[in-house]
């Protein structure tokens, strides 16, 4: 099965917090995991954050960004989702960069997983919340409900 995987849950595979346990799982299954170019942007501000914060140190974040360009996952440029990524942004009152991995979800007819309940819940409101699984329902979601 094919999966978009957005910054929210990329950033468990190296931070240890709630739901990291299932996005490790995740990242070691059997799924094929897609991901816009972007999310190695956000995971790397996300990083950065957690170590402004004193949540993670340096070499911790700079050894995460290293090795999440090691990971089996198929990007996906950007630019070639543009169009459809402004389409979705404006249809759905959503951001951008929420927008990109639901374009390129909806490209490759593939679930979103996603460890952001507020843009999950956003999206469970309108057409696109069937595609839309959260990281706290992985992997049950895959196979039935992904509950409310």
């Amino acid at each position: 099965m094919q999966l978009v995987v957005d910054a929210s849950v990329a950033v468990k595979w190296f931070v240890e917090e709630e739901d990291a346990q299932r996005a490790s799982l995740l990242a070691n299954g059997t799924e094929e995991i897609h991901c816009p170019r972007l999310l190695a942007s956000e995971v790397g501000s996300a990083l950065w954050r957690k170590v402004l914060q004193g949540q993670l140190e340096l070499g911790d974040a700079r050894t995460g960004l290293e090795s999440l360009a090691r990971m089996p996952i198929t990007w996906h440029a950007d630019e070639a989702l543009g169009a459809d990524c402004l389409r979705l942004a404006f249809a759905h009152d959503r951001t951008v960069y929420d927008s990109m991995y639901l374009a390129l979800a909806n490209r490759l007819n593939a679930r979103l997983v996603t460890a952001d309940l507020r843009f999950a819940n956003a999206l469970a409101a309108i057409d696109a919340g069937s595609m839309v699984l959260r990281l706290r329902d992985y992997p049950e979601g895959l196979t039935g409900s992904s509950g409310g």
